[in-house]
């Protein structure tokens, strides 16, 4: 029984393609593509700031909007910061 490619190319094909898959990937992980859609980098006067309104029980939402950030991407660094932050006030 012989395989129509030949036995040993049939093997050397799955060598190459272990191969292939083991070749580091292109810097695509949070690449150029995401970083342009994110906000702004996050200054070490920005983390200052996000640091004292936190303290002053400022809500999560006023702090996104004067910071002009989406209120996800300030949440997101809060928690990366072990801050807590105040939920947004209802009002009744």
């Amino acid at each position: 029984m012989s395989n129509p490619t030949g036995t040993a190319a049939g093997r050397s094909g799955a060598a190459d393609q272990d191969q292939q898959s083991a070749a580091p990937l292109p810097n695509t992980h949070l690449g150029a593509s995401h970083a342009a859609e994110a906000g702004p980098r996050w200054t070490v006067e920005a983390v200052d700031r996000l640091r004292d309104l936190a303290k002053e029980g400022v809500a999560a939402e006023v702090i996104a909007q004067a910071m002009h950030r989406p209120l996800s991407e300030v949440t997101a660094k809060a928690a990366e910061l072990g801050l807590a932050l105040r939920p947004e006030e209802r009002s009744t």
